[in-house]
């Protein structure tokens, strides 16, 4: 006879353990929206910008999406052109990824973004007090913030969430680019497009 088994003992690794912690201590999304969600947005708002010149988004000068990637926007034709031998290869590549997503990628990914330029003010100050930019200005030419999230559509199905609320952050880091693996190249490139734009600004 075999003895009784008490306790089934797992060998987790510790970032599967620590995925599992993060997913055990998600809340259900509130039925209301978040307390720090500003109807207006004018923050959010004024951060909604031209990839090539930063022009904010307006009722006046309203952005349009890349129609081959669907994620640069630009406020101008002229904008456009004239940013398109930097965006091409970021743009190639993003296409070729979106041509292999599932329709429930495409849904999932369509709805981080929403997510993404909700918090984008809150993503925009954490991102300056972690590269402590003042003191130390050169660490965003070689460092990223990883900002790790749940889904919380999938943990908590039926649940009506709203778009500041769809995903949840269980985790935040600052990487250098060189481990941001298949996008780190779409990552110094961008790195490298900000710091030219910026140095022609003075």
């Amino acid at each position: 006879m075999d003895p009784p088994v008490d306790v089934l003992s797992l060998s987790l690794s510790a970032e599967v353990t620590a995925v599992l912690l993060s997913v055990a201590s998600v809340p259900p999304p509130p039925s209301t929206r978040h307390p720090d969600s500003d109807p207006a947005e004018p923050l959010r708002r004024q951060l909604d910008q031209c990839t090539e010149c930063y022009t904010s988004h307006s009722v006046w000068k309203p952005l349009q999406k890349c129609s081959g990637c669907l994620i640069a926007k630009y406020c101008s034709r002229e904008c456009q052109k004239k940013a398109w031998p930097a965006h091409k290869p970021t743009c190639e590549r993003n296409r070729n990824n979106q041509a292999n997503w599932s329709s429930e990628r495409h849904l999932a990914m369509s709805a981080l973004r929403k997510f993404v330029v909700k918090h984008r003010p809150s993503i925009a100050k954490a991102a300056l007090q972690a590269f402590r930019l003042q003191s130390q200005p050169q660490q965003a030419l070689h460092n990223f913030l990883a900002i790790y999230v749940t889904d919380r559509r999938r943990l908590f199905p039926g649940s009506r969430a709203h778009r500041e609320t769809a995903f949840y952050v269980t985790g935040a880091e600052v990487r250098e680019i060189g481990q941001a693996g298949s996008v780190k190249d779409v990552l110094q490139d961008e790195v490298v497009r900000i710091n030219i734009v910026a140095r022609k600004r003075g």
